[in-house]
């Protein structure tokens, strides 16, 4: 169908009346009842979408107005059979913009790639009770974007899955780029992951182009195998990660209840914008390399949780994982301080021997914290923190001060050898605050290097290697305790200290 036979076809439906029936249909988004990560299942259950309901005018969904809502089937003439593609129709709604269309099940094939243009007000809804009920395909092999935009406000991709299953060759993407107003929402993509040169692209590529713009990925999912191999830079086969942000984004993301495990690189790319990044009850699992790079000021990440266990990764994987983090807490060039970790679990047991810490945090990176977090660390050679030196970055330049860090209730646990479990090297006026480290095999506790003006307090600690090692650092130790299980944290959250000197970004930044 041609924009024209879309524009006459349109109006002839608005004259008629027929779209008062598609008005109405209700948003459900900001709802604070989501599962939390530690009971979503392989296949989370998504949120059931509303049936339209009539009424005199169109309500926005999500924070996004359309003036025009279509069927994909009955309105565009679109195939759901997956024989007929539906390139000229939905070319039509990009160029139109101010359009919602709604997709009955079925499967739906699209052979171009639209251009990298602006568009307003447009998204797609799929009618289904779940994601897979509405799945989108393209020619076996190839990588394509489905959506491409570059520019605009208000662009939305609902309750659909992205399908590229019937080939380990070649996946599918989304670019959404624009001013404010970007949402995902549960969303699947389902398929093998392959490297670069057979075809993959990073599935989702969220911004929000306006400092005072917001982007919302809520309830992604992508658990299916991938290609494992050594970094890109080492050998020029690489492979695409499943969220990956730039430079341009200079707004507010959040990412939320959303479930990545098995990437071939980073599940989450996230350490090189000037913008807020917050990451919020997710799960991740079995990432190589890492399930996010993120820090600086604005980037949050809570209520999430992180496993690696190289028995559990996904049998259809080719190779094994290299070296699997869970987070990587960097800045590159932009040497931001800032920023916080907070209520997360780690949970590490079998590793190779590339993978250095559950967190790993680097010299690019300044002032943070990690508040009310747990480690449960069984692989040896496995730190729960590693903090490095700001005046030796290895992945960027050195980081604005201040580069203190703060630890609070912090819950580490484990039976593996090792380096100490808490590791802070060149960052003066750090605070180790409140909670446990338990260790049954042999292990050091906490290593304070080059750190001055450090203070560790109201902790217990039961490890069979020396609790504190301290190297040219002046270091104040207060109130510590031995016994064999933690007892009620010390510190209640109301009672913490944010760290002075730490910026973080000022919460939910969702429409």
């Amino acid at each position: 169908m041609k924009r024209r036979d879309f524009l006459t076809r349109s109006a002839a439906l608005a004259g008629a009346g027929v779209l008062a029936g598609c008005a109405s249909l209700s948003s459900d988004d900001d709802g604070d009842t989501e599962p939390t990560p530690s009971n979503r299942t392989e296949e989370p259950p998504a949120s059931e979408t509303p049936t339209p309901e009539p009424s005199g005018s169109l309500n926005p969904r999500h924070g996004i107005s359309f003036e025009t809502v279509v069927h994909a089937v009955d309105d565009l003439g679109m195939d759901p059979k997956g024989k007929n593609p539906i390139d000229d129709q939905l070319l039509s709604t990009f160029e139109q913009g101010n359009v919602l269309i709604t997709f009955p099940p079925g499967t739906y094939r699209f052979e171009t790639e639209p251009p990298a243009e602006p568009v307003t007000n447009w998204g797609v809804l799929g009618l289904g009770k779940n994601p897979r009920d509405v799945r989108f395909v393209t020619t076996p092999g190839k990588g394509r974007r489905f959506v491409n935009s570059d520019g605009g406000s208000g662009q939305l991709v609902e309750n659909v899955a992205f399908d590229y299953s019937q080939s380990r060759e070649g996946s599918l993407g989304l670019v959404m780029r624009a001013e404010d107003k970007v949402h995902v929402q549960d969303v699947e993509f389902i398929g093998f992951n392959p490297v670069v040169e057979k075809g993959a692209i990073d599935n989702l590529v969220p911004m929000a182009l306006d400092p005072g713009g917001t982007a919302v990925v809520d309830g992604l999912v992508r658990t299916g195998p991938t290609d494992i191999v050594s970094h890109g830079h080492l050998d020029n086969n690489a492979n695409a990660g499943c969220i990956w942000l730039g430079q341009r984004h200079v707004g507010d993301l959040h990412i939320r209840n959303s479930h990545i495990s098995n990437t071939g690189t980073n599940a989450i790319y996230a350490s090189r914008t000037p913008g807020s990044v917050r990451i919020s009850d997710c799960l991740f699992e079995n990432n190589n390399q890492t399930s996010l790079r993120i820090g600086g000021e604005g980037s949050v990440v809570e209520n999430s949780r992180f496993v690696i266990d190289a028995e559990t990764l996904h049998p259809d994987s080719r190779g094994s994982l290299i070296n699997p983090h869970g987070i990587i807490w960097e800045t590159g060039r932009l040497g931001k301080t800032g920023g916080r970790i907070e209520n997360c679990e780690f949970i590490v047991k079998n590793t190779p021997e590339r993978t250095k810490a559950a967190v790993w945090a680097d010299g690019s990176a300044g002032a943070f914290e990690v508040v009310d977090c747990r480690f449960e660390i069984d692989a040896d050679g496995v730190q729960a923190l590693k903090i490095d030196d700001p005046r030796d970055p290895r992945l960027g330049v050195t980081a604005e001060r201040p580069w203190n860090v703060t630890i609070q209730n912090l819950v580490a646990m484990g039976s593996s050898y090792g380096k100490p479990i808490i590791e802070i090297n060149g960052r003066p006026g750090s605070l180790i605050e409140g909670g446990c480290i338990l260790w049954s095999q042999f292990r050091d506790a906490i290593l304070i290097n080059d750190s001055n003006d450090t203070t560790i307090r109201d902790l217990n600690i039961d490890v069979q290697g020396a609790d504190i090692t301290n190297i040219a650092s002046t270091v104040n130790v207060q109130d510590l305790t031995s016994t064999s299980e933690c007892t009620d944290l010390p510190i209640e959250a109301s009672q913490r200290s944010r760290g002075g000197n730490v910026s973080v970004g000022d919460g939910d930044t969702s429409s």
